[in-house]
């Protein structure tokens, strides 16, 4: 059994849905934020400061996004980046000179007699040259990334319950996804164009987001009550590692 005791509580909610960020290296921090052009007019910006000295961060360079990554994320494979830009897609950022990012490729999808199903892209796993996007009701959508500079649509995928899949991770050579009905489920994607489901589990609450380690998988739920469940995973199998643990107050980001 694991016990959780919050030992305080600072500050209001305030769900700041444009930030994104994370660590290149021990002493390098990538984020998203507002920057200002010449003129004053603010755009979206990707940020990369040097914190080796924590109170002290020098800036080493901000070059522009394609949109604001609300409620979405950075990923690093190599010397590239990848913005999950929410509405505005997925930029491919070569991140190999600090100095001078340069974005190389970019995705999206617009569904124009369907605009409802275009999604967001929030979360994105990458398995060789396949990347899979967590993209709200729009979806796992399944790309080729062999080329960085021209990403192409192999399909999507929506889970058995129809509902938003929010989150995404490679386990093995499998993929897992989170959905906003609860649920975590494990895929052979032997087949890109017809992922199997090898196992599921229920968490009882909206999946938001995949941390994972060797053969365990931390789950994060994103409503109030929080939840958080570790699952093991074996032999192309998922199972709960203990009871799934709630947090009665606040949101998961």
């Amino acid at each position: 059994s694991i016990n959780i005791n919050q030992l305080f509580s600072y500050g209001e909610f305030q769900e700041h849905t444009y930030e994104a960020m994370i660590k290149i290296d021990d002493q390098t921090l990538a984020y998203s934020s507002w920057d200002f052009n010449e003129n004053g007019e603010s755009y979206p910006a990707l940020i990369i400061d040097d914190v080796s000295d924590p109170l002290n961060p020098q800036r080493i360079s901000v070059s522009g996004l394609s949109g604001y990554p609300y409620w979405g994320s950075f990923k690093i494979k190599e010397n590239y980046l990848f913005a999950c830009n929410s509405y505005d897609g997925l930029d491919i950022i070569d991140i190999s000179d600090l100095f001078n990012p340069v974005t190389v490729g970019h995705y999206d999808y617009y569904y124009a007699d369907d605009p409802y199903l275009s999604g967001r892209i929030y979360d994105i796993a990458i398995l060789g040259d396949t990347a899979f996007l967590a993209s709200r009701q729009g979806g796992l959508k399944i790309l080729d990334i062999s080329d960085h500079s021209n990403p192409i649509d192999l399909g999507t995928y929506f889970s058995n319950s129809n509902s938003y899949i929010d989150a995404v991770e490679i386990i093995g050579e499998n993929v897992i996804i989170g959905d906003r009905s609860g649920n975590v489920t494990l895929l052979d994607v032997t087949n890109i164009s017809s992922p199997e489901i090898l196992s599921e589990i229920n968490i009882g609450s909206l999946v938001w987001d995949f941390i994972v380690s060797d053969n365990v998988i931390d789950v994060l739920g994103y409503t109030n009550p929080i939840r958080y469940a570790k699952i093991i995973y074996n032999e192309n199998n998922i199972s709960l590692a203990n009871e799934i643990i709630e947090v009665e107050e606040g949101y998961s980001f």
